[in-house]
């Protein structure tokens, strides 16, 4: 793929591609190559969100999920922060009418060592010095964000939807056998995608090709692939 990108995030999604062709024995390169991203952030993503079950370090995409999404919810100190200067440097320009797209530009080129970029510098204005917000050109109270085509598409509600929140707590401590996850994954590179089925005890995955996306051929396919294992199944998400 020519248009590789480089992610700092991975989806869910992605996360099972790597986990389904990590079972196809292909190696970090090849992976990369595949779903385009860099083969660094791969390897980047194996290593911090990999866990061991029964003494054997694994990869497995709902656990690396949970790795990273309660990664991301730890408080983290911003760098504007523990820097006097810089705390001091915006405030003083921004009360000169300086946007922070002109801040971070400045800083970049005179103050290095002190440099912050300007999505940063609204992030802090935003979410901790609210009280400045009145100093930004545009002072709106609540910051709009850019969303792609994607994350607008995940946004869609679904009629008469059961939210993943209200499953029994107890199907989280994977105590019995019959509790699957059901997620399709769509390659970047062509209009293919892959119904992956997961059982959360026993980590039996099965993995099929849909020849279409809509619900009624992922039923039936679910259907099917979970047929002769009817009686032990007790939940699906």
């Amino acid at each position: 793929m020519n248009n590789r990108k480089s992610f700092n995030r991975l989806t869910c999604h992605v996360r099972y591609w790597i986990f389904i062709l990590l079972k196809e024995n292909l190696s970090i390169r090849e992976i990369a190559k595949i779903i385009g991203i860099h083969h660094s952030t791969i390897s980047r993503e194996i290593k911090n969100n990999s866990t061991f079950i029964d003494n054997i370090k694994t990869y497995d995409p709902k656990i690396a999920n949970d790795i990273s999404t309660h990664r991301l919810k730890k408080p983290r100190t911003l760098k504007i922060q523990k820097d006097k200067f810089l705390l001091y440097f915006i405030y003083k320009k921004l009360k000169e009418t300086w946007s922070p797209d002109v801040i971070a530009g400045y800083l970049k080129r005179k103050y290095p060592t002190h440099y912050v970029s300007h999505e940063t510098i609204y992030s802090f204005i935003y979410n901790i010095k609210q009280e400045w917000i009145p100093l930004l050109f545009k002072s709106k109270k609540r910051r709009s964000r850019r969303y792609n085509k994607y994350h607008k598409r995940c946004k869609i509600k679904i009629l008469h939807r059961i939210s993943i929140e209200n499953r029994p707590k107890y199907i989280d401590k994977r105590k019995s056998i019959g509790h699957f996850e059901i997620d399709t994954i769509v390659s970047r590179a062509s209009k293919d995608s892959i119904l992956v089925i997961h059982e959360r005890k026993s980590k039996k995955t099965f993995i099929k090709k849909l020849l279409r996306k809509d619900a009624v051929s992922v039923k039936n396919k679910t259907i099917d692939s979970l047929k002769k294992y009817s009686t032990l199944v007790k939940s699906l998400t």
